[in-house]
């Protein structure tokens, strides 16, 4: 029977996972979406790579930040207020009319990636290790 503590691990280990998989999906998802966002919302061949380059410019800021404030203020609160801010900035991006209006919706879900994606690596090396010593 295991304790209530290491279940506890699995579950925040699956939200850890969880976390990744749609960093995965979001990373993506633009090149595969690229010709409906381009006919919907009328956007050129750069407003489309604006898309994806907005998102990884401000993502790699967000790493640092995001690093950063998990050392000062916990990596579980960081990761949850980051990943709030995605699925708040991914509304955004659905709720977009227009290209510029998505570029910049793509730009705030960066730093918000940043920071759960910093937040979110060494604590599920804490929670496979924790599993595995006992």
């Amino acid at each position: 029977m295991e304790s209530a503590g290491r279940k506890w691990r699995w579950v925040a280990f699956g939200a850890i996972v969880t976390a990744a998989v749609m960093d995965l999906l979001d990373s993506t998802i633009t090149q595969v979406a690229a010709p409906t966002i381009r006919r919907e919302l009328g956007g050129s061949y750069a407003a489309i790579e604006w898309v994806t380059a907005a998102y990884a410019l401000a993502m790699a800021a967000g790493l640092l930040t995001g690093g950063r404030l998990g050392d000062i203020f916990g990596r579980r609160r960081v990761l949850l207020a980051g990943m709030t801010g995605f699925v708040l900035a991914s509304a955004g991006c659905a709720a977009a009319q227009s290209a510029g209006e998505l570029i910049a919706a793509r730009a705030a879900q960066g730093p918000a990636r940043g920071d759960h994606a910093a937040s979110g690596v060494r604590p599920d090396q804490g929670l496979v290790r924790g599993s595995r010593d006992g």
